[in-house]
């Protein structure tokens, strides 16, 4: 994947055998869980599906929309009847290339 396409937010092609298969969206999955196991068991499938953890409950990545669902269903299935809520939220090229990111490594 080339860097300049990363930078700019945009769509991330999926090849299979040189083809072009699906769009892959950049994809963002927070989520505020009181039960400690299910907290566990909702970080651990976003994990599976490839996302990078970028605070306690928040992910991001990129996701076909297919696998968006996917990771969906798997987390509806993981919260059941427990209290929670879970945002799985894609995000457009032009969002993401607006978006402003501030962080203080040392204090």
């Amino acid at each position: 994947m080339p860097r300049s396409c990363v930078a700019k937010g945009c769509i991330v092609p999926f090849l299979l055998n040189g083809r072009e298969m699906a769009k892959e969206l950049h994809t963002m999955v927070i989520y505020d869980i009181q039960d400690d196991r299910t907290r566990t068991r909702i970080s651990e499938a976003c994990l599976d599906y490839g996302l990078e953890r970028i605070q306690y409950s928040a992910f991001q990545g990129f996701l076909t929309r297919n696998k968006r669902e996917e990771l969906f269903l798997r987390l509806k299935r993981i919260i059941g009847d427990h209290k929670g809520k879970i945002l799985v939220q894609p995000i457009c090229a032009k969002d993401r290339q607006d978006a402003k990111l501030l962080e203080n490594i040392e204090a």
